[in-house]
This record gives C-alpha cells, sequence and structure tokens, in this order.
C-alpha cells in the first residue's frame, strides 16, 4: 500500500498512471524480492525490520532458486555439448557469501541494538555504489536491476 501512494504523488492523477497503478506497484514488488538477493553485497547500515529474517528468506529462496536452474541448464547442455558450461559453482560462492554476509549485517543489527543505538529500524541501508542518481531512482530501478 505505501509502495501505491508513493507512486501517486511521483506521477499525480494521470491517466496512464491510474490504469496501470495495480501492475506498477506489483512489479515493484517483485522486483523488491529479487534485489533482496543482492542488497547484503551492496548496502550497509540496515534496519533491523528491513534485513529481518522473513526477507531474508526471500532472499535464500531467490538465490537458491538460480542456482538450480542455473545447475538444470548446465546438466542439459552437457548432454548435448561436450563443453562444460560451468555456472554452477560461481552461483554456489555467491549462495555462501549471501548467506555469510546476510548473518554478518545481522550480527551488526544485534551489536547496534544491544548498544542502545537510536536507529530507524526499516532503514533501507546506505548504498555502496558509487552511482551518479539521486538514492530513489538508485533503490526503485538500480538495484532491482542489477
Amino acid at each position: 500500500m505505501k509502495l501505491i501512494n508513493e507512486g501517486r504523488s511521483v506521477f499525480g492523477n494521470t491517466d496512464v498512471w491510474a490504469k496501470s497503478e495495480w501492475a506498477l506497484a506489483l512489479l515493484s514488488m517483485i522486483s523488491g524480492c529479487f534485489a533482496i538477493s543482492i542488497v547484503p553485497f551492496i548496502r550497509k547500515d540496515f534496519g533491523e525490520r528491513y534485513l529481518g529474517w522473513l526477507n531474508l528468506f526471500f532472499g535464500y529462496s531467490v538465490v537458491a532458486a538460480f542456482l538450480i536452474v542455473a545447475t538444470l541448464i548446465a546438466s542439459l547442455a552437457g548432454a548435448f555439448v561436450r563443453v562444460g558450461i560451468g555456472g554452477g559453482p560461481i552461483l554456489q560462492l555467491f549462495w555462501l557469501a549471501f548467506i555469510g554476509l546476510s548473518l554478518y549485517h545481522r550480527r551488526e543489527i544485534a551489536r547496534k541494538n544491544k548498544a542502545g543505538e537510536k536507529w530507524h529500524s526499516m532503514y533501507l541501508g546506505t548504498s555502496i555504489l558509487p552511482l551518479p542518481f539521486s538514492r530513489e531512482f538508485v533503490y526503485k530501478f538500480a538495484e532491482p536491476g542489477l
């Protein structure tokens, strides 16, 4: 609902927006589920609820699904072509790195809580990408595109 209200404030009451509002909100929600798979690599200083266990579960699931599909494609291609296609080991390393970084960020969140630091629990994190765009563009378009 928050995404739809933000979209209304950006696009106003244009006719195109009114007709496609639900589709854009659904697309934004789905791309957010995929974006969580790279967030630990490209952001820091997360909020506790933003990088919660439910969001991390979606991230683990997305990366695991990519790993399974890449392994399946490599196996099928290996049956027809004698040249090895190696995407599986790289994705396994990515998956392990994702798990390690997400646990590191969760440990940092626990450290902040234990120290009693005041911070916003739904903070999206600070992007470490050196892109010349606004924060909103990076969070909504650049990162989900990655």
